[in-house]
C-alpha cells in the first residue's frame, strides 16, 4: 500500500492506521488493541517511539500542513488472515514535521493484538481530515 503526498487539515497531527475484522462496518479502536514501534531520523536526531497498548497503529508523528508539508508512505501487510500468527505491518514514512519544518523518516512495525483476520484498513489523522493525496493498493500475484 502506498500513500502519496497526503495533506492533513489540522496541523501537528499523527498519521494512524486502524483495522477492521468485519469489512469496515466497525473499526478496532479500543485501548490496548495495537502494539507498534518506529525509529526516526530528522532534525532532532535519531530516536525511537513505541507503544505496547494503543488505540491505533502510529505511522508518523506531528505532520505539518504548512507549505510543502505532506506525508508519504509504503506499507506492507503481513499475514492478514491471522491465525496462530497475528497480522502485522511494516512501514516506511517520509513527512514534514510540524515542530521544526524539517523532513523526517520513520521505519516501523506494528500489529493489532488479536489473531483474527484483518479485512479492511483505515488511514486517518489524529484530528481533522485528509484534504488531499492518494492511497493506492497494489497486489502480488501468486
Amino acid at each position: 500500500i502506498k500513500g502519496v503526498s497526503l495533506i492533513n487539515a489540522t496541523d501537528a497531527t499523527n498519521l494512524l492506521l486502524e483495522v477492521s475484522t468485519d469489512g469496515g462496518s466497525t473499526w478496532v479502536t479500543a485501548g490496548g488493541s495495537y502494539s507498534w514501534s518506529y525509529v526516526f531520523t530528522g532534525a532532532t536526531g535519531p530516536g525511537r517511539v513505541n507503544s505496547t497498548s494503543d488505540t491505533a497503529l502510529h505511522l508518523a508523528n506531528a505532520n505539518a500542513n504548512t507549505t510543502g508539508g505532506n506525508v508519504s508512505f509504503s506499507l506492507d501487510v503481513v499475514n492478514p488472515l491471522g491465525g496462530s500468527v497475528y497480522p502485522h505491518f511494516q512501514y516506511d514514512v517520509t513527512q514534514k514535521n510540524s515542530g521544526d519544518s524539517q523532513l523526517y523518516r520513520y521505519a516501523g512495525t506494528g500489529q493489532p493484538l488479536a489473531a483474527t483476520a484483518v479485512n479492511a484498513l483505515r488511514f486517518l489523522f489524529s484530528s481533522g481530515n485528509i484534504t488531499s493525496g492518494a492511497i493506492r493498493c497494489y497486489g502480488l500475484e501468486k
